[in-house]
């Protein structure tokens, strides 16, 4: 079910049958109680449980039965699509509830409309503060209990119509569409108030008989104000002076609850809030640029391959210090070895022709086998030295900053690639690649701090180096970098290739200027781009 205060129209049907401790039962609103359903609320009566409400599926309706502190229950009707929650049967019964406390309908009333006004003002000054819904609900409360009316409700009234309707309860709710409609007819006839008691013009009479017959009520009353402003609704045989004297009791009291609630601290409140939020967006805060970084030497010599040949082992790892002739690497080329094998044949060949022609006494051809010896010889000496540089070894005193991957063991290496990097002395740098938006902060001299991954606690202190430069990445995305110098001790072994992040001191500027920075470079970039702008 969608709740018990529904209707048809895609949700459920209600309807109510009170069954007094002594007398017959009387359906008060909705379709009647069929026989079935009369049948099975007598076998809840009799039941057990039936001190506490209940619920029973009778064919395609549920019937809930609420049991009265006086004795007797009601009994509901429900019907529609879906199953009943027990959400519903709580609501069925605090409604019950209210039912039941409601007074006695005209006795009652006709013995205190004579003081109802003074009773009225009375109680309203007695009411406590409050604000909004809570203090309209408060002053109806103390409307209900100083005249014994009925369902009091508040209508906001605005340039003749009638708007939002609030009640003391959920209960009324119901009735909101119709109220307002009354509301309306008696602003368009220009009629300070409406009672069904005395009559007037306004709502039509069979809408009138048609409302009161639907809710089961002998009358109600309606004094509208005489601009905007709330109107009073109330049920029973009310005098149209009465209603009159309680709306404007409810409008003076709500009027004076509010501005004495809101009048002398709100706009205090909010001067003294924007005075905080000027005075705290005008304080000066540091601004700063983030930047990822990568370690490098800051002197270094590359080992790269002389000739194209195949790499057999590796001898140095990554932050291995050596010295100069340190063997790095063993690297094979059969072309080179083959070369130097046939110089070296060709060379001693050429010797004997030589020693030949000498002792047959040719000595034209004796010089000529001189001279290709010796052009032999030197081209064996050169196969020599290549076969010797392919032995790979440190050019100076150092420490390996970067190595070629052992997964490269085995592979034929092209001449001029990259092998080892030797680095010299401690001191590296940062390369450090600067957002577009930025580039304007950063400048040769800027100090700031870096952490590196991987070194959990550590900070190193950086300086820029030059000012921002546009380069470009191996996929041709540019971006601005820079160099920086760090300042890192001993016990901190910071090689290349480690990454980190590091935050610059762009000085100070106002709060609002800082977080407002970014938004302002990305408008004047797009004013440049697309209007051809230059902010």
């Amino acid at each position: 079910m969608s709740g018990p205060e529904t209707d048809n129209g895609g949700r459920s049907s209600l309807g109510l049958r009170i069954v007094p401790p002594d007398g017959a039962a009387e359906d008060i609103f909705g379709p009647p109680f069929t026989e079935e359903l009369t049948a099975a609320g007598a076998e809840m009566e009799d039941g057990a449980g039936a001190a506490r409400p209940g619920a029973r599926k009778v064919g395609a309706d549920y019937l809930v039965r609420v049991p009265l502190p006086g004795g007797g229950a009601h009994l509901w009707r429900m019907s529609g699509e879906g199953k009943l929650s027990a959400a519903d049967i709580r609501a069925l019964a605090a409604r019950s509830a209210a039912i039941a406390a409601q007074p006695t309908p005209k006795t009652e009333v006709a013995a205190r409309s004579g003081d109802s006004a003074a009773a009225i003002i009375a109680s309203l000054a007695q009411t406590p503060s409050a604000r909004g819904g809570r203090g309209a609900r408060l002053l109806l409360e103390a409307i209900g209990k100083a005249t014994g009316w009925r369902q009091p409700a508040v209508v906001a009234v605005r340039r003749g119509r009638a708007k939002a309707v609030r009640f003391v309860d959920q209960f009324g709710n119901a009735k909101a569409p119709s109220i307002r409609i009354f509301a309306e007819a008696v602003a368009a006839k220009g009629a300070a108030a409406f009672s069904t008691a005395e009559g007037g013009e306004g709502p039509d009479k069979t809408e009138i008989a048609a409302y009161l017959d639907e809710h089961r009520i002998d009358g109600f009353a309606l004094a509208l104000p005489e601009g905007d402003g709330p109107a009073l609704y109330a049920e029973g045989v009310i005098a149209t002076a009465d209603i009159i004297a309680a709306r404007n009791a409810f409008a003076v009291a709500s009027d004076a609850r509010s501005k004495k609630a809101g009048r002398s601290w709100r706009p205090v409140l909010f001067g003294l809030a924007a005075l905080a939020a000027a005075a705290f967006l005008a304080m000066p805060t540091t601004l700063d640029v983030s930047a990822p970084a990568v370690i490098e030497p800051a002197e270094s010599e590359m080992v790269v391959a002389p000739y194209e040949a195949r790499l057999i082992s590796l001898s140095a790892r990554v932050g291995d210090r050596v010295e100069k002739g340190a063997p790095l690497g063993q690297m094979r080329s059969s072309d080179l070895a083959e070369a130097e094998k046939r110089a070296a044949l060709d060379d001693m060949l050429e010797r004997l022709a030589a020693q030949e022609a000498l002792a047959s006494g040719d000595y034209a051809k004796y010089q000529l086998a001189e001279q290709r010896a010796a052009i032999a010889a030197f081209r064996a000496e050169q196969g020599a030295r290549r076969l010797s540089d392919l032995s790979l070894a440190a050019p100076g005193d150092g420490r390996v900053a970067w190595a070629i991957p052992e997964s490269r063991i085995g592979e034929l290496i092209p001449a001029g690639e990259p092998m080892a990097e030797i680095q010299y002395g401690e001191a590296v740098r940062a390369r450090l690649s600067i957002p577009v938006a930025d580039g304007a902060l950063v400048s040769a001299g800027m100090t700031g701090s870096l952490v590196v991954s991987g070194l959990a606690g550590a900070s190193f202190p950086v300086e820029v180096l030059e000012d921002p430069i546009m380069s470009e990445d191996r996929d041709g995305r540019r971006a601005l970098s820079v160099l920086a110098a760090v300042e890192a001790p001993a016990d901190h072994e910071l090689l290349k290739g480690l990454t980190g992040f590091a935050r610059l001191d762009a000085g100070t500027a106002p709060r609002i200027w800082a977080w407002a920075r970014p938004a302002a470079d990305y408008l004047r970039f797009a004013a440049w781009k697309y209007l051809g702008l230059h902010l």
